[in-house]
């Protein structure tokens, strides 16, 4: 078994060990002295001084109005030593108005800072196409949406990653709110026919407030999306990093992961209808994120997986209405590039009556997650006879679980050989149904002793979740909080330590165009 469970982790854990080797995603500006400042108050200012970009301008835009009837895209190929900056003189004070936005395209080091987005959106705010090393940052995006008498009428994407060798651009420090009409906030795509559907690359998320997407109508109404079907055979590596969701109701899938090889740690999701998806894509690290729900009126749930080795890692739930984690069953094995038809009859989309719309889920780890009085613990399998193919060889560790419901876990599809072990479940309702059967060493049935502090339930003084998990190979090192893990790790999310705490569930003031870091 060690053996095996160190095969399983060293697989999971490829891809985001060559993502840390890249350099950073998108442009910065420390240290660097401009070659000339170029000064603009009008929108064809703008757009003049945009077409004669060079590499070390800094053009910045005084407060007021920029009304553009087209998207205003312009092309500058900047250096790390020499960036193109357009930058507000004013944080927030030059604000798009009229039918678009800007487009950066073809271009590299170009960095967007302090604009505030309220056109209509005809067009996307903002669209990063066939770049890299390019930055939109500290930024407020809240267009006037076109009025349509049903949300899915009308489907725009509001900020768009993507194009031909696209790689290594950043949206950060932004907030986004109060989109309803169908499409994304952000969307993540990549070079499609011309270079054999291959995924923008190395890009990175972060820092930004997502908050304000009422429920739509349907499919298409994500908070933020990571590629479609037709790259999840095209490695992402993206990462997404300490970002806010509020009130994300878009649909059943809040972000959603259709590229393989990607991060997805430290975010906080409060009051969000729906879930973080691993949909058509493997080898994703889920870690150290928090899903919280103080409201109980919506469908809040946390991770739902499909595919191969994903790592969800050191995540506390808390509230939630649906499950906390939830492995489906599948209708196709790992789908790979070879097999990928793209005709012209079907849009240039993967057919998937051929290749099958959901890949087994297969070689997961859940391990040392704190989960707490959410709707169900762990919900597993699918009852739909299509999808026939069951999750196997999961590892499911150290995970501590406290339930005020009915049932800690709903079995729906027996999987195939599964290892649980060092589980800690506690019920606190009486006659409550654990609702599946491991092996001894898989659970134990004991109150761990929680204690409220600093707003998260964390093992008190005593507490037999303390010393009591066995580690992994490679050990995790971390907790949820970035505090080190000895050699007997606590069982759940939160080692109890007395080092200093690095992360916590994130707040407004933590993101966004005013946040201190």
């Amino acid at each position: 078994m060690r053996a095996l469970l160190a095969t399983i982790m060293a697989l999971t854990f490829i891809a985001p060990i060559a993502c840390f080797a890249q350099e950073p995603a998108g442009c910065t500006v420390e240290g660097v002295t401009f070659a000339r400042t170029v000064a603009v108050s009008s929108a064809d200012e703008l757009i003049a001084a945009l077409a004669d970009a060079r590499p070390g301008d800094l053009v910045e835009l005084a407060d007021g109005s920029y009304v553009l009837d087209g998207p205003l895209s312009f092309t500058c190929q900047a250096t790390a030593e020499q960036p193109l900056v357009v930058r507000a003189q004013n944080r927030g004070k030059a604000v798009i108005e009229g039918t678009a936005g800007i487009i950066v395209a073809s271009s590299s080091y170009v960095m967007v800072d302090g604009l505030t987005f309220r056109h209509t959106d005809d067009y996307y705010a903002f669209r990063f196409a066939a770049s890299h090393h390019c930055r939109l940052t500290r930024s407020h995006i809240n267009l006037d949406e076109v009025a349509v008498d049903k949300p899915g009428d009308h489907r725009m994407h509001w900020v768009d990653i993507g194009g031909a060798n696209s790689h290594h651009n950043r949206l950060d420090h932004n907030l986004i709110e109060g989109k309803s009409n169908s499409g994304c906030m952000v969307i993540t795509g990549g070079s499609r026919e011309e270079l054999n559907w291959l995924s923008s690359r190395y890009d990175r998320i972060d820092h930004n407030h997502f908050r304000d997407f009422p429920r739509g109508d349907g499919n298409g109404f994500e908070t933020v999306r990571l590629g479609v079907s037709g790259y999840s055979h095209s490695s992402g590596f993206t990462t997404v990093e300490d970002n806010l969701f509020e009130h994300c109701d878009g649909e059943g899938e809040i972000v959603s992961v259709k590229t393989p090889d990607n991060i997805i740690r430290r975010n906080t999701f409060r009051n969000c209808w729906g879930e973080l998806t691993l949909r058509s894509t493997h080898r994703c690290l889920v870690e150290g994120n928090f899903f919280i729900d103080t409201e109980q009126e919506k469908r809040t749930a946390g991770v739902r997986l499909f595919g191969s080795d994903h790592r969800i890692i050191n995540n506390y739930f808390e509230g939630l209405k649906g499950a906390a984690v939830i492995i489906r069953t599948g209708d196709v094995e790992q789908r790979t590039k070879a097999r990928y038809e793209y005709e012209a009859e079907n849009d240039g989309k993967l057919d998937m009556t051929k290749y099958g719309g959901y890949e087994r889920p297969e070689r997961a780890v859940v391990a040392h997650n704190t989960i707490v009085n959410c709707g169900m613990a762990m919900d597993i399998g699918d009852a739909r006879e299509r999808y026939s193919l069951p999750a196997r060889d999961c590892i499911i560790a150290n995970n501590l679980i406290v339930s005020d419901r009915e049932r800690v876990v709903r079995l729906v599809t027996e999987p195939e050989n599964w290892t649980w072990r060092d589980n800690i479940v506690h019920r606190t309702l009486e006659g409550a149904e654990v609702g599946i059967e491991v092996a001894d060493g898989g659970m134990s049935f004991i109150d761990p002793l929680l204690q409220l502090a600093e707003g998260l339930w964390r093992p008190g003084v005593g507490s037999p979740a303390i010393d009591a998990g066995r580690l992994l190979e490679p050990p995790i090192e971390m907790d949820i909080e970035g505090q080190p893990r000895d050699g007997k790790p606590d069982i759940g999310a939160d080692e109890v330590s007395d080092a200093p705490a690095a992360y916590r569930p994130l707040t407004a003031a933590d993101v966004g165009p005013e946040a201190r870091e």
